[in-house]
């Protein structure tokens, strides 16, 4: 009940008892007149609600950071006597928003929404509520659409970074002999083909079989390019939500970077995602980037294993990791001892440390100690 429908009523029922009292024909007239502007208005708001044709959708479900996500809306009614502007309540990637529009009977009116993807992660997009009130004022009725409300996935966009370093004698690819095989692992058998060195030819089977066959080795993979993302809350500065954000967006995009640079030169990444879900993002091929993209914009931050934990896992797990990558906003002694262990391993390491105040005075003996062991660190502060 809104306010003015409190006052309507508290002055059509004085009117009345002055009429019924005194008799007086303008007392009544005014009652009868404002009992009939309450049904006016019930009859608008009731027909408009009733009849509401209402359709939003997004024009593409997904972008890139820093994209404009379009929403397409039709609203509908047949109502055909004057109302009130329909209020829309809008949920948009950056908060929420109001806006009014006039709508007439039986056409339907169709606008267009704009807005910004400033951050990355999953964000309704829509009109989540309408709220249809008539010419006084007196009546609201609201209709919900936050049960359907559209969603838009912000994806994090990658930047250039310097090469990774690897140990010595290894590049980051497969170590090969010349024919391209591991003669140490033999795998199969074959028929011999023109070309093939005398010394993989299996002379014993070749005499039993009266044809020359030959050794088949496998090909040694490379090592992987092991990142690990600090999905917990971000360090911050103060208590500040866009700060917080800015952080995620950093985390994501520097770990997305790290993790083109070496799909572009079809070397294996594995990025271990220890977050609200777990999973785990494998594989050599560039073609495959956009579902390490989606995965990462769908991190929550929230809920996450502590990062020291990842890393004694991942330590735990190492097998053929010729260069490790660490990005996270939080920088400790027990981290600083994991990433010594990780060096041990013969791994070469760059850490990459997401903050607005890097070179802070309780930041310097941890960055030290890195360097003491030879851990490349690099300074990353959002944007």
């Amino acid at each position: 009940m809104t306010q003015r429908l409190k006052s309507a009523l508290v002055t059509g029922a004085f009117m009345l008892y002055c009429a019924l009292s005194l008799g007086d024909t303008v007392y009544y007239l005014i009652s009868i007149t404002i009992g009939l502007m309450l049904i006016y208005a019930l009859f608008c708001v009731l027909t408009a609600y009733l009849t509401l044709d209402f359709s939003q959708q997004l024009d593409s479900k997904r972008g890139e950071r820093g994209d404009t996500a379009k929403l397409s809306v039709n609203i509908k009614h047949s109502c055909f006597l004057p109302m009130s502007p329909f209020n829309l309540e809008l949920q948009m990637p950056s908060g929420e928003a109001n806006t009014q529009v006039n709508i007439k009977a039986l056409k339907v009116h169709t606008m267009q929404l704009e807005a910004q993807l400033k951050h990355v992660g999953l964000f309704g997009f829509g009109v989540k509520k309408i709220v249809i009130s008539d010419i006084f004022a007196f009546f609201e009725i609201k209709k919900q659409f936050e049960d359907n409300l559209p969603q838009v996935l912000s994806l994090p966009r990658s930047f250039e970074i310097d090469k990774l370093s690897f140990p010595p004698g290894d590049d980051g690819k497969a170590l090969k002999n010349e024919s391209g095989e591991d003669i140490s692992a033999p795998e199969d058998i074959r028929s011999y083909r023109p070309g093939d060195p005398l010394k993989r030819i299996h002379w014993k089977l070749s005499v039993r079989l009266n044809e020359p066959i030959v050794r088949r080795f496998e090909v040694p993979a490379p090592p992987d390019t092991l990142i690990l993302v600090d999905l917990q809350n971000p360090v911050l500065t103060g208590n500040i939500k866009e700060e917080k954000l800015r952080l995620q967006d950093t985390v994501c995009e520097t770990a997305l970077s790290v993790g083109v640079m070496q799909l572009k030169e079809n070397r294996p990444v594995r990025v271990p995602l220890y977050g609200s879900s777990l999973g785990e993002y494998r594989q050599d091929n560039i073609n495959t980037v956009e579902i390490l993209k989606e995965e990462l914009a769908l991190e929550l931050f929230r809920e996450a294993m502590p990062f020291e934990e990842v890393i004694s896992i991942e330590l735990g797990r190492m097998q053929r990791t010729g260069a490790s990558v660490l990005v996270t906003t939080r920088l400790n002694a027990k981290i600083v001892d994991l990433v010594a262990d990780i060096r041990r391993t013969g791994a070469m390491v760059r850490f990459y440390f997401i903050s607005f105040k890097p070179e802070s005075p309780e930041n310097i003996p941890y960055i030290t100690r890195l360097q003491h062991h030879f851990v490349e660190v690099r300074y990353v502060t959002p944007a």
